[in-house]
């Protein structure tokens, strides 16, 4: 075990976290490997089309979605730690910034699917 990782108390080893977290993001590399497995064998297959596919995807956009997406992923933890070390006090501006990150990321695809097909509408798709 790494000695980085593990506190020593009263003898023991622990593993910092709950053993349910570690279940949770084994589970999570896991299956994100599955998908990521999954798409290289299905690429191999039709390398045209995602080749094609890839051309017409707009790089800009898909960078400022990865921002939108890290930043809140890092932002909502990072405050809730902040928030537990001082017992629920202290401002929550960390919170609204990630919700603020997640509404940019719905807006920016909402505006996406719009562009790709305007006459769909979203409550009566028939």
């Amino acid at each position: 075990m790494n000695a980085k990782c593990a506190i020593q108390t009263a003898g023991r080893v622990r593993v910092p976290a709950e053993g349910g977290i570690w279940i949770l993001i084994c589970g999570d590399l896991l299956v994100f490997s599955l998908f990521f497995v999954t798409l290289l064998y299905y690429r191999e297959g039709n390398l045209e089309v995602f080749n094609a596919s890839a051309a017409q995807l707009n790089q800009a956009l898909g960078a400022l979605n990865t921002v939108f997406m890290l930043s809140s992923s890092c932002l909502w933890p990072w405050q809730s730690a902040r928030r537990a070390a001082t017992r629920g006090s202290g401002p929550r501006c960390a919170f609204a910034l990630a919700l603020l990150c997640g509404v940019g990321f719905c807006n920016r695809e909402g505006v996406r699917i719009r562009r790709e097909d305007p006459g769909r509408d979203q409550f009566h798709h028939q």
